[in-house]
């Protein structure tokens, strides 16, 4: 039945083009395909279906899950504005472009939509360095002390910096550490028992159970292997709302099936929850955007073409993807470690639309 996602999957990992890979496709409730390839070359070892990989930025998608659950809770919403928790956004903020401050935008109106929807106008306006925030470690002030890419609510900007303050806002209002409480909320629920963080402080993991990324020769000077590949994540001792998760295409494909079911039958979210979350709320030049979701697009290069314009996923710097298509039931989960080569080596790109249209071929033609 997956004859030719197979023979794909082991050419990327036979010819070195990605070291390890792990895909796992959901059907209806259940995992219909659950398959690895490639090795941990510093052990010579064969992957399997429960090596670890860094989920990179999906693991948005488990923190956004947990941060809805706060605001069914009443703990916080959407519509609050996050100087409620963070003061130092009651103020106006510097609006910088090239180098040169083009004006001021009034950071007290930037609520959590904004930052669930990517509209909060936090961004890069400068060229990034290794980390890009050098003084998390001892505080949030390379946040706070930021220039705006944007004023709040006029564009669509993929960053991770608002997500760092969700992960923050996380601990205060449930007042647990954010790994305990994405452990308490969805992995034990749903028995997801290879998806964790990996703590810095904390790390007794062996190694020869989780996929090697890059060779830093920047900031850690070693290869990065048992711990966070994003180095603020790192600096936050691996744990943060936007990266420093590790999973298997097992375990992220049983949370796929479980949030499709969600839309149809209260679980961990409530229905209503769910639906908003993949509801677009915002669209600029094709980028779709539900509240941490991206929703599916069908530009002619876009990877997610062949889904329905109601299918949501997200994607990982690492080389990850998972995307659900409500209308077919389908869910689609990839992990590799695709930035072993190098963050300037990857080749994923080049095998996305094919991994992701054999795969829907060979599952929706051989049902």
């Amino acid at each position: 039945m997956y004859k030719e996602l197979n023979a794909l999957l082991e050419e990327l990992t036979n010819n070195k083009i990605i070291p390890a890979v792990s895909m796992s496709i959901g059907y209806m409730s259940e995992i219909i395909y659950s398959e690895s390839f490639g090795e941990i070359a510093e052990r010579n070892k064969k992957i399997c279906n429960n090596t670890r990989f860094d989920i990179a930025s999906m693991t948005k998608i488990l923190t956004g899950i947990c941060f809805i659950k706060l605001v069914e809770e009443g703990k916080v919403s959407l519509s609050d504005p996050i100087c409620d928790i963070f003061p130092e956004f009651n103020n106006k903020k510097p609006i910088e472009k090239d180098g040169c401050i083009v004006g001021y935008c009034d950071s007290s109106k930037i609520t959590w939509y904004n930052v669930l929807t990517h509209t909060s106008g936090m961004g890069w306006t400068r060229s990034k360095t290794r980390p890009s925030l050098p003084n998390l470690d001892k505080g949030l002030s390379d946040i706070y002390n930021m220039p705006f890419a944007y004023v709040p609510g006029e564009h669509i900007v993929y960053s991770d910096i608002p997500i760092i303050l969700m992960g923050k806002a996380i601990e205060q209002l449930s007042n647990m550490k954010l790994d305990d409480f994405v452990d308490k909320v969805l992995c034990k629920p749903l028995n997801m028992k290879n998806t964790s963080f990996l703590r810095i402080s904390n790390n007794t993991m062996d190694k020869a159970l989780i996929a090697p990324t890059e060779e830093d020769l920047i900031f850690r000077k070693r290869r990065v292997w048992g711990e966070v590949h994003d180095e603020n994540a790192y600096l936050l001792d691996g744990v943060s709302a936007h990266a420093g998760i590790f999973s298997t295409s097992e375990d992220m494909c049983n949370l796929a099936i479980h949030y499709n079911n969600w839309l149809h039958n209260d679980g961990i979210l409530k229905k209503e929850s769910v639906k908003q979350m993949i509801f677009e709320h915002v669209e600029e030049n094709g980028d779709r955007r539900g509240l941490i979701w991206q929703l599916s697009g069908d530009g002619e290069k876009a990877y997610t073409k062949n889904l329905s314009r109601d299918a949501y996923g997200h994607a990982g710097f690492t080389g990850c993807f998972l995307w659900n298509d409500p209308v077919t039931s389908l869910s689609i989960v990839f992990l590799s470690n695709d930035v072993y080569n190098g963050r300037d080596n990857r080749k994923l790109f080049d095998y996305r639309s094919r991994i992701m249209n054999i795969a829907i071929k060979d599952t929706l033609g051989g049902i």
